[in-house]
Protein backbone atom coordinates (compact mmCIF):
# COMPACT_ATOMS: atom_id res chain seq x y z
CA UNK A 1 0.00 0.00 0.00
CA UNK A 2 1.27 3.41 -0.90
CA UNK A 3 1.93 6.46 1.40
CA UNK A 4 -0.68 7.99 -0.23
CA UNK A 5 -3.48 5.47 0.02
CA UNK A 6 -2.07 5.08 4.24
CA UNK A 7 -2.55 8.68 4.76
CA UNK A 8 -6.05 9.14 2.70
CA UNK A 9 -7.54 6.21 5.06
CA UNK A 10 -6.48 7.52 8.14
CA UNK A 11 -7.57 11.23 6.71
CA UNK A 12 -11.07 9.03 6.65
CA UNK A 13 -10.72 7.46 9.89
CA UNK A 14 -10.35 10.79 11.35
CA UNK A 15 -12.78 12.43 9.10
CA UNK A 16 -15.25 9.68 10.76
CA UNK A 17 -14.27 10.12 13.88
CA UNK A 18 -15.11 13.31 13.80
CA UNK A 19 -18.26 13.15 12.45
CA UNK A 20 -19.42 10.73 15.68
CA UNK A 21 -17.72 13.00 17.99
CA UNK A 22 -20.30 15.90 16.55
CA UNK A 23 -22.87 13.52 16.15
CA UNK A 24 -22.72 12.83 20.10
CA UNK A 25 -21.87 15.99 20.93
CA UNK A 26 -25.26 17.14 19.10
CA UNK A 27 -26.81 14.28 21.00
CA UNK A 28 -26.21 15.61 24.11
CA UNK A 29 -27.77 19.25 23.74
CA UNK A 30 -30.78 17.16 22.80
CA UNK A 31 -31.04 15.38 25.80
CA UNK A 32 -29.89 18.11 27.89
CA UNK A 33 -33.30 20.53 28.67
CA UNK A 34 -32.90 23.54 31.42
CA UNK A 35 -35.38 24.95 30.12
CA UNK A 36 -37.51 24.03 33.21
CA UNK A 37 -34.79 25.70 35.63
CA UNK A 38 -34.30 28.81 33.17
CA UNK A 39 -37.92 29.42 33.46
CA UNK A 40 -38.04 29.15 37.01
CA UNK A 41 -34.76 31.32 37.46
CA UNK A 42 -35.77 34.20 35.33
CA UNK A 43 -39.43 34.21 37.28
CA UNK A 44 -38.02 35.27 40.53
CA UNK A 45 -38.22 38.74 41.75
CA UNK A 46 -35.74 40.56 41.12
CA UNK A 47 -33.89 38.75 38.52
CA UNK A 48 -34.99 40.31 35.41
CA UNK A 49 -34.04 43.42 35.01
CA UNK A 50 -34.07 45.30 32.04
CA UNK A 51 -30.51 45.20 31.30
CA UNK A 52 -30.43 41.07 32.26
CA UNK A 53 -33.77 41.02 29.52
CA UNK A 54 -31.26 42.59 27.11
CA UNK A 55 -28.56 40.18 28.13
CA UNK A 56 -30.88 37.11 27.87
CA UNK A 57 -32.27 37.92 24.69
CA UNK A 58 -28.96 38.42 22.61
CA UNK A 59 -27.80 35.24 24.09
CA UNK A 60 -31.27 33.37 23.23
CA UNK A 61 -31.20 35.51 19.93
CA UNK A 62 -27.29 33.82 19.08
CA UNK A 63 -28.11 31.03 20.21
CA UNK A 64 -31.39 30.68 17.33
CA UNK A 65 -28.92 32.23 15.07
CA UNK A 66 -26.67 29.12 15.75
CA UNK A 67 -29.04 26.75 15.56
CA UNK A 68 -30.54 27.65 12.20
CA UNK A 69 -26.81 27.90 11.05
CA UNK A 70 -26.12 24.23 12.25
CA UNK A 71 -29.17 22.99 10.64
CA UNK A 72 -28.25 24.40 7.38
CA UNK A 73 -24.90 23.45 7.80
CA UNK A 74 -25.61 19.85 8.16
CA UNK A 75 -27.94 19.66 4.94
CA UNK A 76 -25.10 20.98 2.68
CA UNK A 77 -22.71 18.20 4.35
CA UNK A 78 -25.29 15.65 3.35
CA UNK A 79 -26.06 17.40 -0.12
CA UNK A 80 -22.25 17.47 -0.85
CA UNK A 81 -21.75 13.91 0.41
CA UNK A 82 -24.71 12.46 -1.80
CA UNK A 83 -23.07 14.74 -5.11
CA UNK A 84 -19.70 12.83 -4.86
CA UNK A 85 -20.26 9.64 -7.60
Amino acid sequence: MTMAIKAHKAQLAKLTGRIQELDAALARLKTTNNTPELMKNIGRPGWTTPAEIVFALGLIDAMLFQAALLSQMQATLLKGSRAVK
